[in-house]
């Protein structure tokens, strides 16, 4: 028997969920539950969660089918990598047509971790990835993380060869959050800054990049 909402309360909400005709839809069966895999999105502006959130259409799942009722369900996109890595607590949040926005709710069991995991996968792991370009019209520029010199580049003007270097914070530690320093260093000084594993990832994708100018040190996201 598939169980959503523990309480009675979550029942109540749960009897108003999205009703959607059966299409041809990508379902994705975990016990009692399944999801929409296509579905995945990440949702901003939900006023929950603390930032965005990563979003999936469920459904009561039986002989792997789902039924009629669909509903949309959601984790923080902040609680991805805990629940990648096997957290069993965290927060689940439902949207209905008729409400302003998103609400918390109280899902608990292997079934929707399973969904949430799924869903946190589906868009990745925060890589580890900082590129670091130098754009100068001349010099060199030396490149430090966590104190080691991890890069010595040439300008765009000296060589189109050797101006570039890709490297993988998650050799310095695992942890996403965690804000390596970075201390880049030209003939016209050094520039000293801060970066961490899930710098960029509004997807759950992207690239870290330190643009080296003559006029400054450019940071953006690819």
């Amino acid at each position: 028997m598939f169980r959503l909402l523990p309480t009675s309360l979550l029942v109540g909400l749960l009897a108003g969920a999205l009703s959607i005709a059966a299409r041809a839809e990508n379902w994705l069966s975990s016990g009692d539950a399944c999801m929409d895999l296509d579905s995945v999105h990440v949702v901003t502006g939900a006023k929950v969660g603390g930032g965005a959130l990563v979003a999936y259409q469920a459904s009561a799942c039986q002989n792997d089918h789902p039924d009629q009722r669909r509903f949309l369900i959601a984790v923080s996109r902040d609680d991805c990598p805990a629940i990648l890595n096997g957290a069993t607590s965290f927060a689940y949040f439902m949207h209905e047509p008729q409400w302003p926005d998103w609400r918390q709710v109280s899902l608990s069991g292997a079934n929707f971790r399973s969904l949430a995991f799924t869903a946190c996968g589906k868009k990745g792991e925060p890589d580890g990835v900082v590129e670091f370009d130098n754009e100068m019209s001349h010099g060199r520029a030396t490149v430090l993380v966590d104190g080691r010199q991890v890069c010595q580049l040439n300008s765009m003007g000296d060589s189109f060869v050797g101006n570039t270097c890709n490297i993988d914070l998650r050799q310095f530690g695992a942890n996403a959050e965690y804000r390596h320093t970075v201390r880049i260093v030209t003939g016209l000084g050094d520039v000293n800054d801060t970066v961490s594993i899930s710098d960029c990832h509004w997807n759950w994708q992207g690239t870290k990049v330190f643009e080296i100018m003559d006029e400054k040190v450019h940071f953006d996201c690819m």
